[in-house]
């Protein structure tokens, strides 16, 4: 592999590891666990989502979807009340979704406080044209 790709490799695991530990630091105290972020940040931005809408936003696979949902009720955080029903945030749930947002808007902060703002733009450019070539991949 050459190396700018090796570099470029390394920076995306270190930056995943970056925001995984901002994630669980954040937590620590609750009974939230860092695989709940995904399925309750996108909850927080739209509630009501089914199953197979989580998945396709969140990009886990339809069984990890189900069974962090099966976790999230018994902990009180949403409600779901059949099968093919949407899921709701409890206002628990809601609370929990307010402090995930807000721990990774700090930990994205702090990452691209570094950048000047033309440097911020480009970034974000690039990161979306990246996510929108695995769009529908099975990431």
């Amino acid at each position: 592999m050459p190396m700018a790709q090796e570099s470029m490799k390394f920076s995306l695991i270190r930056l995943n590891n970056f925001m995984r530990d901002r994630t669980l630091k954040g937590l620590e105290g609750t009974d939230l666990k860092a695989s709940f972020t995904p399925v309750l940040a996108a909850l927080g931005d739209t509630d009501g989502l089914t199953v197979s809408e989580l998945s396709h936003i969140t990009g886990l696979d339809k069984s990890n979807v189900t069974r962090n949902i099966q976790q999230l009720s018994e902990l009180g955080y949403i409600v779901k009340d059949s099968r093919n029903s949407p899921i709701i945030l409890t206002h628990k749930g809601k609370d929990a979704a307010d402090l995930i947002m807000k721990i990774q808007r700090e930990a994205y902060d702090e990452l691209i406080s570094c950048l000047d703002d033309d440097e911020r733009r480009m970034f974000i450019e690039v990161a979306a044209k990246v996510f929108g070539s695995i769009e529908g991949k099975g990431f």
